[in-house]
Protein backbone atom coordinates (compact mmCIF):
# COMPACT_ATOMS: atom_id res chain seq x y z
CA UNK A 1 0.00 0.00 0.00
CA UNK A 2 2.53 2.53 0.67
CA UNK A 3 5.66 0.36 -0.82
CA UNK A 4 7.64 2.09 -3.99
CA UNK A 5 7.13 0.66 -7.43
CA UNK A 6 4.56 -1.99 -6.29
CA UNK A 7 6.93 -3.85 -3.79
CA UNK A 8 4.88 -6.80 -2.01
CA UNK A 9 2.35 -6.92 -4.74
CA UNK A 10 1.49 -10.75 -4.68
CA UNK A 11 -0.85 -12.97 -7.43
CA UNK A 12 -2.61 -15.48 -5.43
CA UNK A 13 -4.43 -18.11 -7.43
CA UNK A 14 -6.65 -21.33 -5.66
CA UNK A 15 -6.07 -20.70 -2.16
CA UNK A 16 -8.70 -23.34 -0.33
CA UNK A 17 -7.48 -23.24 2.77
CA UNK A 18 -6.36 -19.36 2.89
CA UNK A 19 -2.38 -19.80 3.71
CA UNK A 20 -1.16 -18.18 0.08
CA UNK A 21 -3.43 -15.37 1.37
CA UNK A 22 -1.72 -15.24 4.62
CA UNK A 23 1.80 -15.72 3.39
CA UNK A 24 0.86 -13.04 0.71
CA UNK A 25 -0.50 -10.65 3.28
CA UNK A 26 2.85 -11.35 5.52
CA UNK A 27 4.74 -10.36 2.69
CA UNK A 28 3.07 -7.09 2.20
CA UNK A 29 3.32 -6.27 5.46
CA UNK A 30 6.85 -6.46 5.28
CA UNK A 31 7.56 -4.18 2.15
CA UNK A 32 4.73 -1.41 3.88
CA UNK A 33 6.09 0.84 6.07
CA UNK A 34 3.73 1.36 7.43
CA UNK A 35 2.58 -2.14 8.18
CA UNK A 36 -1.10 -1.91 6.01
CA UNK A 37 -2.20 -3.90 2.97
CA UNK A 38 -4.81 -3.70 0.64
CA UNK A 39 -6.40 -7.05 -0.90
CA UNK A 40 -7.75 -6.67 -4.68
CA UNK A 41 -8.94 -8.60 -7.48
CA UNK A 42 -6.39 -9.11 -9.52
CA UNK A 43 -7.30 -8.17 -13.82
CA UNK A 44 -5.61 -8.99 -16.41
CA UNK A 45 -4.86 -6.30 -19.20
CA UNK A 46 -2.88 -3.50 -20.96
CA UNK A 47 -2.54 -0.53 -18.92
CA UNK A 48 -2.20 3.08 -20.11
CA UNK A 49 -2.82 6.16 -19.04
CA UNK A 50 -4.81 9.53 -20.22
CA UNK A 51 -3.47 12.26 -19.32
CA UNK A 52 -5.30 15.66 -20.27
CA UNK A 53 -4.92 19.51 -19.53
CA UNK A 54 -8.37 21.52 -18.71
CA UNK A 55 -9.12 24.85 -19.24
CA UNK A 56 -12.54 26.11 -17.70
CA UNK A 57 -13.61 22.55 -17.37
CA UNK A 58 -12.97 21.72 -20.91
CA UNK A 59 -10.09 19.59 -22.40
CA UNK A 60 -7.68 21.34 -24.35
CA UNK A 61 -5.25 19.17 -25.69
CA UNK A 62 -4.29 15.06 -24.09
CA UNK A 63 -2.74 11.85 -25.19
CA UNK A 64 -2.52 8.07 -24.06
CA UNK A 65 0.18 6.24 -23.29
CA UNK A 66 0.45 2.57 -23.19
CA UNK A 67 2.53 1.50 -20.19
CA UNK A 68 5.07 -1.75 -19.74
CA UNK A 69 7.53 -3.00 -17.17
CA UNK A 70 10.87 -4.74 -18.52
CA UNK A 71 11.64 -5.87 -15.34
CA UNK A 72 9.26 -6.47 -12.80
CA UNK A 73 5.07 -7.24 -13.81
CA UNK A 74 3.51 -4.85 -11.13
CA UNK A 75 5.39 -1.10 -12.23
CA UNK A 76 5.89 0.37 -14.77
CA UNK A 77 9.26 1.56 -16.37
CA UNK A 78 8.29 2.05 -20.04
CA UNK A 79 5.93 4.09 -21.82
CA UNK A 80 5.29 5.14 -25.31
CA UNK A 81 2.34 7.65 -26.64
CA UNK A 82 -0.22 5.26 -28.31
CA UNK A 83 -0.85 6.15 -31.41
CA UNK A 84 -3.31 3.21 -32.11
CA UNK A 85 -5.55 3.27 -28.96
CA UNK A 86 -9.68 2.93 -29.68
CA UNK A 87 -11.17 6.18 -30.67
CA UNK A 88 -14.30 5.41 -29.89
CA UNK A 89 -12.77 4.50 -25.92
CA UNK A 90 -10.63 7.63 -26.13
CA UNK A 91 -14.56 10.17 -27.00
CA UNK A 92 -15.85 8.15 -23.87
CA UNK A 93 -12.84 9.14 -21.50
CA UNK A 94 -12.82 12.03 -22.74
CA UNK A 95 -16.74 13.13 -21.96
CA UNK A 96 -16.11 11.37 -18.34
CA UNK A 97 -13.11 13.36 -17.39
CA UNK A 98 -14.94 16.44 -18.68
CA UNK A 99 -17.87 15.28 -16.34
CA UNK A 100 -15.71 14.70 -13.58
CA UNK A 101 -13.99 17.66 -13.93
CA UNK A 102 -17.83 19.47 -13.72
CA UNK A 103 -18.70 18.10 -10.90
CA UNK A 104 -15.63 18.54 -8.58
CA UNK A 105 -15.90 22.30 -9.74
CA UNK A 106 -12.15 21.91 -11.44
CA UNK A 107 -11.61 24.83 -13.42
CA UNK A 108 -8.71 23.96 -14.49
CA UNK A 109 -5.42 21.69 -13.93
CA UNK A 110 -4.44 18.94 -14.84
CA UNK A 111 -5.82 14.78 -14.94
CA UNK A 112 -3.95 11.77 -15.22
CA UNK A 113 -5.82 8.57 -15.06
CA UNK A 114 -4.93 5.00 -15.41
CA UNK A 115 -6.82 2.66 -17.44
CA UNK A 116 -6.76 -1.28 -18.06
CA UNK A 117 -8.32 -2.67 -20.97
CA UNK A 118 -8.93 -6.02 -20.19
CA UNK A 119 -10.66 -8.34 -23.59
CA UNK A 120 -14.52 -7.05 -22.26
CA UNK A 121 -12.97 -3.38 -21.81
CA UNK A 122 -13.78 -3.57 -18.00
CA UNK A 123 -12.54 -0.27 -16.88
CA UNK A 124 -11.28 0.71 -13.30
CA UNK A 125 -9.67 3.77 -13.04
CA UNK A 126 -7.92 5.92 -10.70
CA UNK A 127 -8.07 10.19 -11.07
CA UNK A 128 -5.66 12.16 -9.34
CA UNK A 129 -7.13 15.47 -9.36
CA UNK A 130 -5.13 18.57 -7.83
CA UNK A 131 -2.40 18.94 -4.90
CA UNK A 132 -2.13 15.04 -4.98
CA UNK A 133 -5.85 13.60 -3.49
CA UNK A 134 -6.77 10.32 -5.11
CA UNK A 135 -10.21 9.39 -5.09
CA UNK A 136 -10.86 6.43 -6.85
CA UNK A 137 -13.96 6.30 -9.69
CA UNK A 138 -15.20 3.67 -12.19
CA UNK A 139 -15.42 5.00 -15.67
CA UNK A 140 -18.85 3.92 -17.27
Amino acid sequence: MDAYSSRGVNVVHNDSDGSKIQDAVRNAQNYSRSGQFIIEQFIEGQLYSHSCFIVNGEIITDFIVEEYCSAYPFAVDTSWVASDFSPEILQRLRGDIVRMARDAVLGSGMCLTGILLTNTVNWKAFERAGLGEYKAKAIS
